[in-house]
């Protein structure tokens, strides 16, 4: 399997197929999972992310991100639907995902 990440200008939901995905947010986490040649890449793009937040250097994320604690709060609740099938159909961009 080749996975692809796709850089936009800001982080974007992208669906393909009527399948919601997000473009690559480069974060922490996203940036310590490339292989060094990969980060050293992106670093000349957006020379910003070595000095300064990634917020500040790229943008927000596309779409809120729940904490641990968020989750495990909703989890308890019974509050976590997962979006799959008949539902996922009919989604459109516009429509959150929360």
């Amino acid at each position: 399997m080749k996975y692809c990440h796709l850089l936009t200008e800001q982080h974007e939901i992208l669906v393909s197929n009527r399948i919601p995905s997000e473009s690559f947010y480069p974060g922490s986490q996203a940036l310590n999972i490339l292989e060094n040649r990969d980060r050293q890449r992106l670093l000349s793009l957006l020379p910003g992310l070595a000095q300064s937040s990634v917020e500040h250097a790229y943008g927000l994320r596309a779409r809120r991100v729940l904490s641990r604690k968020e989750v495990r709060s909703l989890h308890k609740e019974n509050a976590l639907t997962a979006v799959s099938g008949p539902a996922l159909s009919n989604w459109k961009p516009e429509q959150s995902l929360l």
